[in-house]
């Protein structure tokens, strides 16, 4: 079943709203050499529609999503990612990590089709930030299954997966966290 399906419609007014897409930083992030992009766990595309002139191919599993994403689409669950080995610059994960039933997966796949040397930019919520807070008790309403970690405990698990913490800020309600294919 979709879970997202039923709040699709709001999601993109919500993500605006709330100013939980920081598109400029994300793209300073991400560098210059970022030219193919895997926007994992993309929803309706709304961070690949911040990187003009880039090629950012979005990937949710969620059709309803989707459906709204105006870049390249590919519908595929983020644990099991239907792409070679090393046939991207970047991957960018925003807010997605915390919904992943298996989070080490998907970072041993966002290591994957990395290439060697290429970045993987997440934004994710900070359970020890007051604002997140709020905002994570309501999603957990909707997505009881959902888990929330700290920046370091996102960090270990990324290097377990061959990925390098290069840097990280807070930001808003979480955090930007860059690391890079140690390969």
């Amino acid at each position: 079943m979709d879970s997202f399906a039923a709040i699709h419609l709001g999601y993109e007014a919500a993500v605006r709203g709330l100013g939980l897409l920081a598109p400029r930083r994300l793209a300073a992030w991400l560098g210059t050499r970022a030219r193919v992009i895997l926007d994992l766990g993309g929803g309706t595309g709304l961070a690949a529609d911040a990187l003009p002139g880039r090629c950012v191919i979005v990937l949710d599993h969620s059709p309803a999503m989707l459906r709204h994403a105006s870049a390249r689409r590919l519908l595929a669950d983020g644990g099991r990612i239907p792409c070679p080995d090393g046939a991207f610059d970047a991957v960018l994960c925003c807010d997605v990590l915390h919904h992943a039933a298996e989070p080490a997966h998907l970072f041993a796949e966002a290591a994957r089709v990395l290439r060697r040397g290429g970045r993987l930019v997440v934004r994710e919520f900070d359970p020890r930030r007051n604002r997140a807070r709020l905002l994570l008790a309501g999603e957990h309403l909707l997505f009881p299954a959902i888990s929330y970690r700290t920046p370091a405990a996102w960090a270990a698990l990324a290097e377990r997966a061959g990925l390098r913490r290069l840097r990280w800020r807070r930001d808003g309600w979480g955090f930007l966290m860059v690391l890079q294919h140690a390969g």
